[in-house]
């Protein structure tokens, strides 16, 4: 009966987690009650405006041309070698320009490179490409410093069931660059301290590998131990344990280490920067399967105790 309990138990931990995993898919967006914005930009715009007027393939052309030299005056360009180790830290490079403009043709050759310790679980609350949400940002760089633009609200006002903002646009001086395409923070660095950091994150890499295969390799002792018929012993249920511990242990460590990296660069970032529910929500998989284990050693545990007492009543 105690056994019976403990699974239940397990069972219920298991299904919140579940909840609390799924919950922002299902029911983390807002639905729409129809908020109606009115923004009023007294800044400049980060990059030239593009007639509107234009022909549709000279219009498509310009943009994708602003585009890449935005990208590359970011410093998010062309990116080079580098590392990652999970959502936990990585390494990157990439060209950067300030005077970079659409009239140049060949941007990669005047831009210069850029090192980056790249942090792929945080990322900007709200990275929109436009303006029409209240909690919207904008990241951009110019004269080699990096900005955060964001809406402040200067008088919200309801009509009926919608709500109407008048807003202006602040610009945040900020220490830290964005990869857009990742989606992720990246701390500018130099070469050496990049390269040193490259060589940490491919020998926690190589750990991490190492820790795989050996609990693979204690799940393929153990089922080689069961097709013997010796099921019910201390070794398989200290092979069990170790199975449980390490997959709920791997999922763990990532997260925590993800918030110490919060922790240690925080003099770099800012409110805006949250953490990536990616961090969680791709980990949900080992985390049950840690479960599992878990409760397949209780299992066995369990048995062997029932196999000792029948023994010693024959």
């Amino acid at each position: 009966m105690k056994f019976t309990i403990n699974t239940y138990h397990l069972i219920i931990i298991l299904i919140a987690i579940l909840c609390i995993v799924y919950y922002p898919h299902f029911f983390g967006e807002p639905v729409s009650n129809g908020t109606a914005y009115i923004i009023e930009n007294t800044s400049k715009p980060i990059d030239p405006d593009i007639p509107a007027d234009l022909p549709h393939n000279k219009y498509i052309v310009l943009k994708e041309k602003t585009q890449h030299v935005r990208d590359i005056k970011n410093g998010d360009w062309y990116h080079g070698s580098g590392t990652q180790f999970g959502y936990i830290i990585g390494t990157d490079e990439a060209l950067i320009c300030d005077t970079c403009t659409v009239a140049n043709t060949k941007l990669e050759a005047v831009g210069k490179k850029q090192y980056y310790i790249t942090l792929p679980g945080w990322l900007l609350k709200q990275d929109a490409n436009h303006d029409w949400y209240i909690d919207s940002t904008r990241f951009y760089v110019e004269k080699e410093q990096s900005y955060v633009r964001k809406p402040v609200v200067d008088r919200a006002k309801k009509t009926g069931r919608d709500w109407y903002y008048k807003t202006h646009f602040m610009n945040t001086p900020v220490k830290f660059r964005y990869n857009r395409e990742k989606n992720c923070v990246m701390i500018p660095v130099t070469k050496l301290t990049k390269q040193i950091c490259s060589y940490i994150i491919f020998g926690l890499g190589v750990l991490f590998v190492v820790c795989w295969f050996a609990l693979i390799i204690e799940f393929v002792k153990f089922v080689i131990s069961l097709s013997k018929g010796l099921a019910f012993t201390e070794i398989n249920i200290t092979r069990l344990l170790i199975i449980a511990l390490g997959l709920i242990a791997i999922p763990v460590m990532d997260f925590l280490l993800t918030l110490i990296m919060r922790l240690i660069f925080s003099s770099y970032l800012t409110n805006d920067v949250k953490l990536n529910a990616a961090v969680y929500s791709n980990s949900w998989q080992t985390l049950c399967g840690g479960i599992v284990f878990l409760m397949l050693f209780k299992a066995f545990k369990q048995g062997k105790a029932l196999k000792e007492e029948n023994e010693l009543t024959v």
